[in-house]
């Protein structure tokens, strides 16, 4: 067993280092790197504790470093966000005689599932250990998901109030960024698209490339969305714990589909609230995931008070809080809840004033007082005004893949969202890529599966069918983004079908089809997207027929082994 220790120029300053075994196997991996567990080291005491040491791909691009950096940087200590402990550059010599350099993020150790993996009924770790804690809670959600749902929100909204405090917003809240601890915590997680408020109201070209939607959109706010930078604040988060509320409850978030549906959902449909019985927290999830930010709640501390406010009433579709569970709220975030208590109060009580003196009587006015008056008007009328500068013509707002949906949905300017869509495309941003390749395509397959939002745009803009260009397309939205799973779907039934599909495939291609759903089924599950889920399921089975039919010829006999392990993890 060799023990490897890592130490930038940074950790030695601070007298520790980190050391890590290769040869255990790693905790997970994602687009960015690899996580193995690690020990962090004081040089001076000898005391050490267990980390999680994320190794960065060495071909990723600088805006992906700079990404992590700024991760690691957020670093506070709470019971309900993971604690950042450092960013590792080391720095080494390469074969020609360049400084090369491996970077690492560095967090507290978690074990634990996720909590879109809680609400499918997983209830053990990755080493298969069942977790008491998790168990407690999935049967409260079968039992009460109304207590259930109230229990895990309070805890996120602890979070999100110290992250805020701190001068931050997530931008990137969903059930797949909050774990459930063993050890009985619920954490708000990866804040790799965390950004500073502060740095919101600037022209910041790092939170945003060619007009790309960073985020998951079942769970993104109207300007997150639009990619409206400067709008972007506390109450972004509110909006996407607001859909997270909706959904501990329900089992789903409010809007489900292709991403470019659901992002014109999010735009222009109101939530399907009425699947809420309880009418106090159907209030609070109208109220959290109001399209206009000034009507949401203000603050993940006034959030929580509207949520505690429940209790307090007792009222309400039989629902009452119990606290059946044992949780933390640190100082800071007490103190929050209830200045915001105090802050309701005031309001309440200046608000009726307000509504004693709205309606003024007539008031009598002396004629010598109206005189007065006159002179006054008559004096500035007669002054000459300074000459006022024109206003500055405000800059147009930025063309987004957001943007360029709403148009799309709107027939007098679909042409004009297209050309926006196709714009973004020659910049690289995948998503536009993709859009535009199912618009221009036609299936030859009658029930092959295309939404009704495509058939309804291609109506719109009445543009020709071309297969090829959208194969190409395909091909291109790939290039642009490897995990984009919907575009390696498109492609691998491209591939499976052949002729019968389209014209850009003359015959079955095997081995790119099954390459391109496993790779596809992967990227599905890491964003627990059901749907492409069961439709990839589905393409299986009629690949593991296939290759029991073609098991005896030759031509295939050498690919078999490969194919058969391809379909095995697409199980």
């Amino acid at each position: 067993m060799a023990i490897y220790r890592l130490q930038g120029k940074a950790e030695k300053r601070s007298g520790i280092y980190y050391e890590f075994d290769p040869s255990e196997e790693p905790l997970g991996e994602g687009g960015m790197g690899k996580v193995y567990k690690g020990r962090c080291v004081n040089e001076v005491t000898g005391t050490a504790f267990d980390v999680a040491i994320k190794f960065m791909f060495s071909d990723l691009p600088a805006h992906a470093i700079e990404r992590a950096r700024r991760e690691a940087s957020i670093q506070i200590r709470h019971d309900n966000l993971v604690e950042m402990l450092g960013f590792i550059d080391i720095e080494e010599k390469g074969p020609l005689g360049d400084i090369q350099h491996h970077y690492h993020v560095v967090s507290e150790l978690l074990d634990g599932i996720m909590l879109d993996d809680l609400l499918a009924g997983k209830l053990t770790n990755k080493r298969g250990e069942p977790m008491p804690f998790a168990q407690k809670l999935y049967n409260d959600y079968q039992r009460d998901p109304y207590h259930f749902a109230t229990y895990i929100i309070r805890n996120v909204l602890s979070g999100l109030m110290a992250l805020h405090d701190a001068g931050y917003i997530h931008r990137d809240i969903d059930p797949t960024n909050i774990m459930i601890t063993s050890n009985g915590h619920i954490k708000l997680i990866d804040f790799g698209i965390a950004k500073q408020m502060q740095s919101l109201t600037t022209n910041d070209k790092s939170l945003t490339v060619a007009g790309v939607f960073m985020g998951k959109p079942e769970y993104a706010a109207p300007e997150l969305i639009l990619g409206d930078i400067k709008s972007q604040d506390k109450t972004t988060d509110i909006y996407a714990v607001g859909i997270l509320l909706f959904q501990c409850i329900i089992g789903h978030p409010p809007f489900e589909g292709d991403r470019h549906e659901v992002m014109n959902k999010q735009l222009h449909q109101k939530m399907p609230l009425g699947l809420i019985k309880n009418k106090q927290i159907r209030k609070i999830i109208e109220t959290a995931t109001d399209k206009t930010r000034a009507k949401r709640f203000r603050s993940a501390a006034e959030f929580r008070v509207a949520l505690d406010q429940i209790a307090l009433n007792g009222t309400g579709g039989g629902f009452e809080w119990k606290p059946l569970y044992t949780y933390i709220i640190s100082g800071v975030a007490a103190c929050g809840v209830i200045a915001v208590c105090t802050m309701l109060a005031v309001s309440a009580l200046s608000g009726e004033k307000e509504q004693n003196i709205e309606e003024k009587p007539y008031v009598f006015v002396p004629d010598e007082v109206k005189a007065m008056e006159d002179e006054n008007l008559t004096a500035q009328a007669d002054t000459v005004a300074p000459e006022v500068a024109p206003a500055p013509v405000p800059e147009p707002a930025p063309v987004t893949f957001g943007s360029a949906i709403a148009a799309l949905h709107r027939a007098a300017t679909a042409s004009e969202g297209f050309a926006q869509l196709e714009s973004l495309s020659k910049d690289g941003n995948a998503d536009a890529t993709y859009l535009v390749s199912r618009l221009y395509f036609k299936s030859k397959l009658k029930d092959d599966y295309c939404p009704d939002s495509i058939t309804r745009m291609q109506k719109m803009l009445k543009i020709g069918v071309d297969n090829r260009k959208a194969h190409r397309l395909l091909e291109i939205s790939i290039e642009q983004n490897p995990r984009n799973y919907q575009a390696l779907y498109e492609l691998a039934c491209d591939y499976w079908k052949g002729a019968q599909r389209t014209e850009a495939v003359q015959k079955r291609d095997a081995d790119k089809a099954i390459d391109c759903f496993c790779k596809a089924m992967d990227h599905a599950r890491r964003a627990n997207d059901r749907q492409y889920i069961r439709m990839i399921t589905g393409y299986r089975a009629d690949i593991v027929k296939w290759l029991d039919n073609v098991k005896d010829i030759s031509e295939y006999r050498s690919q078999l082994p490969k194919w058969k392990r391809q379909v095995e993890k697409m199980k």
